[in-house]
């Protein structure tokens, strides 16, 4: 159905992952619909997958002006924005986020391992307590 959707009125799927650490806990947002496929193209974002880095400058300000969380620059983590003709942009998740972007950066790992170490010994003194 949403595939029919996309041909019958020129839309894309359109998705979007970002990581932003948070005094030290790194919080991952993930977002996804359909746009218009003018809105893909203005913005250049494609189907190979860009990283807010990688789009124009205006985008990259009215990512930190106006989104819901407003990260700070320096808080972002990762990013990941796609647009594409099928639902396949649908198919990103937080395991392939781990994947991708924790295999490539040893700070995210640490703090990713740091947070599940935490959560561990605290469920271990709740049980001990």
């Amino acid at each position: 159905l949403l595939f029919a959707f996309i041909f019958a009125s020129n839309a894309m799927c359109y998705s979007e992952y970002y990581a932003v650490n948070r005094s030290g806990t790194v919080r991952q947002y993930f977002d996804r619909f359909c746009v218009h496929r003018e809105h893909c193209v203005n913005r250049g974002i494609d189907e190979q997958c860009q990283t807010l880095q990688q789009l124009d400058r205006r985008i990259q300000v009215s990512f930190f002006s106006y989104h819901h969380t407003r990260p700070s620059r320096r808080a972002l983590v990762q990013s990941r924005f796609c647009c594409c003709e099928t639902d396949r942009c649908n198919n990103f998740n937080n395991q392939m986020a781990y994947e991708i972007f924790v295999q490539d950066s040893p700070d995210i790992r640490n703090v990713l391992n740091v947070q599940i170490i935490l959560k561990i010994q605290s469920i271990t003194r709740e049980k001990e307590g």
